[in-house]
């Protein structure tokens, strides 16, 4: 991703003919993490980059090192029935390239359960703006599936313990594994669609990339012509 992604940027704004100062700005995995993209980020003034921090290790939260705060909300089976989900985060230089911003957060599920991701951006403006709170989503998603399977692996220990026969501890720990089952069905149900979203999003991309080629042939054939005047030729049925 990193050795593509500057080429990228550099077609899409010739296909979708933006204006080479026209700021971008990338909301990016950490795919992209790397001090050479971060160098050349720093270095363009047209282009901003939101990703996230790889390998960043939870630090001790209190009050005073949060620098804000929000709330998403979401529905479940019903338009009463609401969760919410509680953010809070801080913000200061990156120890280690001090030209970004880190945005450390620390999310809180509704059960109480709480994770730690950080955000590396040199975008400051747009950083006070929006915590990307998609990429953020995307985040706990995964990083709640990855502790759903640490507790599987957990309770099917459990169960190989116990001795043969029914027992309530079995019965109890089978019920567990199904509500991480179900919560794990709908994971993969999110991650399809989210993958669906972005392929119907590429390819309108490339549509409107090949009717820019296109109208680029017709006009670059006019002027080749010498029609500079006239209206183009209606299209063969």
């Amino acid at each position: 991703m990193r050795e593509r992604f500057f080429g990228v940027v550099a077609r899409a704004r010739t296909a979708l003919d933006w204006a080479a100062d026209r700021v971008l700005t990338q909301v990016v995995d950490r795919g992209i993490f790397g001090d050479e993209v971060f160098e050349r980020i720093v270095a363009d003034p047209y282009l901003h980059l939101i990703t996230l921090e790889k390998g960043f290790v939870a630090v001790p939260w209190y009050p005073a090192l949060v620098s804000g705060r929000t709330v998403i909300t979401r529905c479940r089976n019903s338009s009463t029935d609401l969760r919410s989900y509680h953010f809070e985060y801080f913000e200061r230089p990156w120890a280690k390239n001090p030209e970004l911003r880190q945005i450390g957060v620390q999310a809180t599920h509704p059960h109480g359960r709480r994770i730690q991701v950080a955000i590396l951006t040199e975008d400051c403006k747009q950083a006070h703006r929006d915590l990307s709170k998609e990429l953020l989503a995307e985040e706990l998603a995964a990083v709640a599936h990855t502790a759903r399977l640490k507790t599987r692996q957990e309770l099917r220990a459990q169960e190989s313990a116990l001795p043969e026969g029914d027992r309530p501890e079995r019965a109890a720990l089978q019920r567990k594994l199904k509500i991480i089952q179900r919560a794990d069905e709908r994971y993969e149900l999110t991650r399809v669609k989210r993958r669906e979203q972005m392929v119907q999003r590429h390819a309108v991309l490339k549509t409107v990339g090949s009717d820019i080629e296109a109208t680029f042939k017709l006009s670059s054939t006019f002027f080749a012509m010498g029609v500079t005047q006239s209206s183009p030729p209606e299209p063969a049925n």
